[in-house]
């Protein structure tokens, strides 16, 4: 019952780190991908496109524009 307390109080601060910070960075976090979806998801939602629309950084695609495509 501990663990399950500790492991809420957790998610919540995380959360309020979110809502704060707008970001969170986890150094030298290894997980495998079903680990890394499980965690996601405590913060809402994925959005996980379909395989034929692209995005930027996909598997086996590059970004070939110039830097005139980037807002800065």
């Amino acid at each position: 019952m501990q663990a399950n307390l500790l492991h809420l109080k957790s998610c919540l601060q995380l959360k309020q780190a979110l809502r704060d910070y707008h970001i969170l960075i986890f150094k030298e976090l290894l997980l495998f991908d079903v680990q890394l979806l499980d965690f996601a998801f405590y913060f809402g939602s994925l959005y996980v496109p379909p395989d034929d629309i692209p995005v930027l950084a996909s598997k086996g695609r590059s970004y070939s524009g110039g830097d005139s495509d980037f807002q800065r």
